[in-house]
């Protein structure tokens, strides 16, 4: 906020103090329309091939990331729907999709995400058959720590440093 109000400041050449951005910004969210809402009000055209993956929160004083936020994002980008969970684990994913299912209605085609076993576990016990798919990245990550090709790839890059080789 502090940021925010000193670049308005700059911008503007007003007075704006840093509590007042952030009255302004929090009133601005109270008034917008929820995930579900959005489903169920604006009747968005959704593909049905979600994406959906999990962030960690850290929060001062707490051990980190004790909290997770997990977005789902539709393949045409939109945003259809995000959670604050405690890690990622199986009972509020189940939540998070029975409410994409039931609450917001999405259309499920396809379901794109991590590897992480508590995702497969909710989106079989909520959506049942659905195509699932793991993500390309995911899996080139878990595939280079498998076969230490990530230490590799380190040490190459330290040496090309070393040497200031530029790979094309």
């Amino acid at each position: 906020m502090r940021v925010i109000s000193k670049r308005l400041r700059e911008s503007s050449k007003s007075t704006l103090h840093t509590s007042t951005v952030w009255r302004y910004l929090k009133e601005a969210c109270l008034n917008c329309k929820n995930t579900i809402e959005v489903g169920r009000e604006l009747k968005p055209r959704w593909s049905g091939y979600l994406h959906v993956d999990g962030k960690g929160i850290k929060i001062k004083g707490k051990k980190l990331f004790e909290l997770t936020l997990f977005v789902g994002e539709d393949k045409c980008g939109d945003i259809v729907h995000v959670g604050v969970m405690e890690g990622e684990n199986k009972e509020d994913l189940r939540r998070f999709f029975r409410e994409l299912k039931e609450d917001i209605k999405y259309p499920f085609r396809g379901l794109v995400s991590d590897m992480d076993e508590d995702i497969i576990w909710a989106r079989k016990e909520e959506l049942g058959d659905i195509p699932h798919q793991f993500c390309t990245t995911h899996m080139l990550r878990r595939i280079d720590e498998l076969t230490s090709y990530v230490s590799i790839r380190s040490q190459l890059g330290k040496l090309k440093k070393r040497l200031k080789v530029h790979v094309i």
